[in-house]
């Protein structure tokens, strides 16, 4: 009777811990339904990032090494794939964050940027109304804060295999750049339209021209640290892009069609016109040249004595343009800039005119 009793209790003991092991099992695959993928892509997420850190610290000190010796520590292509295979994961697992946020027990998963930031960098910093450069916009898609400071040989270093060009477009900022150019044509086309009223069409066109050229651009990059934020492939890093102006300033347009996209074109425009407001203040705006002036000179002061031109100072071309003194019996009278020689010549002419009628009545 003992011996069939304990043989029961035993019975019951298996029922119950099997009873047991079943609700556990049960309440784990419930568990899994919901939370099974984010709880894999998690793992796999900080296991591929821990690795490429590792590698990226591995790689940072073999730079002193020769090319040989860090292409047999870590070939490149491998590299590239492992940081393929987290943007892949970190993208996936910010769907999966989106798609469970209504789930109940979700883990928070917090994902560090791959950005790379300058430690020097204090653009971002809270700035006092009129300290320049002016606070950069922040952008609040995470998506475009990468985009824009991924080069397209960064994502071809990333995605290696990659047949179809099209399917990066969305990696690297190329098309952001596109749209950005536009709007930064637009918005100095709009600020230097109201800022100088008498100005015709040809010297606006000039000079929008030379504000929103790759000098400018790549100027205001630089404020910001864009050029060290912005990815590079490891080739395109030996060939020297990051100094590179057209590089560089491409990063900066591809910031305002970022901030396009993020639905801050206001934000954008104010940006952009604080940026330039030191250039538009500092712009001499000239009246129209009198193209008869050297003319009226000559035949007015030609019997008292000799007059000549001489390019004193400016670099030359349109840009840059030049500075012309006129001379009158070896004295300097007048000197004036002009886009080419014979605009400045005229200019300095008109001056003389101004400046010799005063002393002789």
């Amino acid at each position: 009777m003992a011996k069939r009793h304990r043989a029961a209790d035993s019975g019951s003991d298996v029922n119950d811990s099997s009873s047991y092991y079943h609700r556990k099992r049960k309440h784990y695959h419930h568990f899994r339904e919901h939370d099974g993928p984010i709880k894999n892509v998690c793992i796999l997420e900080r296991k591929t990032q821990k690795l490429t850190a590792c590698i990226k610290h591995l790689l940072e000190e073999t730079k002193r090494s020769t090319k040989d010796d860090i292409t047999a520590v870590l070939p490149g292509y491998v590299y590239g794939r492992l940081e393929g295979i987290y943007e892949t994961l970190a993208n996936r697992n910010e769907e999966f964050q989106s798609q469970s946020s209504q789930l109940p027990n979700s883990p928070t998963i917090n994902v560090d940027q791959a950005l790379p930031v300058s430690e020097n960098n204090t653009a971002n910093q809270e700035k006092e109304d009129g300290e320049y450069p002016p606070q950069l916009p922040d952008l609040r898609s995470d998506k475009l804060r990468r985009q824009v400071f991924t080069h397209i040989s960064r994502a071809y270093e990333l995605y290696p295999n990659q047949s179809n060009p099209s399917e990066l477009l969305d990696i690297h900022n190329e098309r952001l750049e596109f749209l950005g150019d536009s709007f930064f044509n637009m918005f100095t086309t709009r600020l230097i339209f109201k800022s100088f009223p008498q100005m015709d069409e040809g010297n606006l066109s000039k000079l929008r021209a030379k504000f929103v050229g790759n000098e400018c651009a790549d100027q205001f990059a630089r404020l910001y640290g864009f050029d060290k934020r912005l990815v590079l492939s490891y080739s395109a890093e030996k060939d020297q892009l990051r100094k590179s102006q057209k590089v560089i300033a491409d990063t900066f347009e591809a910031y305002v069609g970022a901030l396009i996209l993020d639905d801050q074109e206001e934000a954008a425009f104010n940006w952009v016109g604080n940026l330039l407001k030191p250039k538009i203040k500092n712009t001499i705006v000239q009246g129209p040249i009198d193209k008869l002036a050297k003319s009226k000179l000559f035949h007015k002061y030609s019997t008292q004595g000799h007059i000549e031109y001489r390019w004193v100072d400016g670099a030359g071309g349109s840009s840059e343009g030049y500075i012309i003194a006129c001379i009158f019996n070896g004295k300097e009278v007048a000197r004036a800039w002009g886009a080419n020689q014979k605009d400045a010549g005229s200019r300095a002419a008109m001056e003389a005119l101004k400046v010799l009628a005063k002393e002789k009545p």
